[in-house]
């Protein structure tokens, strides 16, 4: 009941403000309740709030009354953990937001997985105007050697260690961690689109940078078989220790451990319904064997 009452407070949230014709009175009525049962206190109250500036109807009125204020007896933020973070530009979104689902500080669309809609550590980027698709992910595929390097770093003791195939080395480690070491990084940390999110674009990135990146870790979102003139999306994984993987029909991004457990129920993608044969086979086989 918890992971039903969960998945729906995230769904409730990545649709207010969105172009859906669905009334904000609903939407707000449902973020508010269901944000109260969450402890997402900070959220609820300001859903109510808005509640009060709205034409809603009749026999509605007593109820979010009563609502609003039981939640003035709450604490005035919300439980820790369930405000989302940005992974661009890390910063808590700590109501809904009203721009489609995006970040209010960077412009950046929150990516959610289809099953749970929580949010994906992924961050988009594009490639440069001369790097045609398929050169991106031949450079992504591509063995470089900086995809073998392992970067070893000891904060206590302020030094790092360096393996690449060819040598060994050790230095003095830089100040911000792992931030000096990814290129990725380093690119976010240096785009102008920080500013606002009015001003929002994808990182762009060159072939260095698409070659230091490993195939795991990226997702394009090509939809150009059903519509040739539709942009296609490339996202990172921020956090690879998260494994996600992307259904081949539809291109949706899903949390590998949620879309396993939703492929063995119902033998397809919980999105599109697409039924992936091979993998349904190497499911059975795992699951089968002795």
């Amino acid at each position: 009941f918890f992971f039903k009452q969960k998945t729906a407070y995230e769904m409730q949230r990545g649709l207010v403000g969105s172009e859906m014709c669905i009334r904000d009175s609903y939407l707000y009525y449902t973020v508010g309740k269901l944000g109260s049962q969450q402890e997402a206190y900070w959220t609820a109250r300001n859903a109510f709030d808005k509640l009060q500036t709205m034409k809603i109807p009749v026999e509605w009125q007593t109820a979010i009354d009563i609502e609003a204020l039981k939640i003035k007896a709450k604490p005035f933020t919300d439980k820790e953990g369930i405000s989302p973070t940005c992974n661009k530009c890390m910063s808590t979104n700590h109501f809904v937001t009203y721009n489609d689902d995006k970040c209010t500080f960077c412009g950046h669309p929150f990516v959610r997985s289809f099953i749970s809609f929580d949010t994906l550590p992924l961050v988009e980027f594009a490639p440069s105007k001369d790097i045609t698709h398929n050169k991106a992910m031949a450079l992504i595929k591509a063995d470089h050697p900086s995809k073998r390097r392992v970067v070893v770093q000891n904060k206590n003791e302020g030094w790092q260690e360096e393996i690449t195939e060819n040598q060994q080395t050790m230095s003095i480690a830089p100040t911000g961690g792992e931030v000096a070491n990814d290129l990725f990084l380093q690119k976010i940390n240096e785009s102008p689109e920080l500013s606002g999110p009015e001003n929002y674009k994808p990182v762009e990135v060159n072939s260095r940078l698409l070659e230091s990146m490993k195939f795991e870790e990226v997702f394009a979102e090509d939809l150009t078989a059903y519509c040739p003139s539709y942009q296609r999306q490339y996202y990172k994984n921020m956090v690879p220790e998260i494994p996600l993987t992307k259904c081949e029909k539809c291109s949706k991004i899903f949390l590998l451990d949620e879309y396993e457990f939703a492929f063995l129920e119902k033998k397809c993608c919980p999105f599109c319904r697409f039924k992936d044969l091979s993998a349904d086979q190497l499911i059975c086989l795992l699951y089968t064997s002795p």
